[in-house]
């Protein structure tokens, strides 16, 4: 966990401290410094100059994972933590690298026809994508109907943007229940209540379906 933890923090820094030329970020050398004094600073510079870059990663989760490193480094002899939320920080842990620097650090290939790996990462890695892009479709509609403005994105929780798009008619109550329970789902599995095998190839597919939908509305809303 303090492997991943500081492999996280160090993606983070190496990312915002590349030149403009290459990243495009319009942050200056002294915000830079200001993001490296603490994690929640750097978090908060990611989501101010990177957001872009933060497709299926959700800072809350990552927030979480560091502060059980945290219990886990400075608490004392004996504290350990469940083998599967290491193994799920490292699944978040992938996804931002692949992010930042275009690479798969465990693999490239993305044939249809692969078994996924019995531990359930890439069905992991898939929830936590498909829910992350269903926040942003939920931020891009409420802001084009002007329900929130572009200063509030990023601001609200899920379920309360998911709220929020059922009050505008933009999803049904079932599909507001049904999202919420695949948010939920999502959830359990971070912080270990269930493994990562249960997540199911339909409730991804539910998933598909739901963002499908998600962007029709944005398209007309648009």
């Amino acid at each position: 966990m303090i492997i991943i933890d500081n492999a996280v923090e160090q993606m983070c820094k190496t990312y915002l401290s590349l030149p403009s030329r290459i990243t495009g970020l319009g942050i200056t050398r002294r915000q830079v410094n200001e993001a490296f004094e603490t994690f929640p600073a750097l978090l908060d510079a990611m989501e101010t100059h990177a957001s872009d870059k933060l497709n299926g990663i959700d800072l809350g989760i990552v927030d979480y994972y560091h502060r059980l490193r945290n219990e886990l480094y400075h608490q004392g002899f004996g504290l350990t933590i469940e083998r599967n939320k290491v193994e799920t920080y490292s699944d978040v842990a992938r996804v931002l690298f692949r992010n930042l620097f275009d690479y798969d650090v465990v693999g490239t290939t993305t044939s249809t026809t692969t078994t996924p790996p019995p531990d359930g990462s890439d069905q992991f890695l898939a929830l936590v994508e498909k829910t992350n892009r269903i926040g942003q479709l939920a931020e891009e509609i409420l802001e084009s109907t002007g329900t929130i403005d572009s200063d509030a994105r990023r601001m609200f929780p899920l379920s309360t943007l998911l709220s929020m798009l059922r009050g505008s008619g933009a999803v049904t109550e079932q599909q507001t229940i049904r999202l919420n329970e695949l948010r939920q789902l999502r959830n359990v599995v971070v912080h270990g209540q269930i493994p990562a095998t249960a997540i199911t190839q339909e409730a991804l597919d539910e998933l598909d379906t739901l963002i499908g939908h998600l962007e029709r509305e944005l398209d007309r809303d648009g």
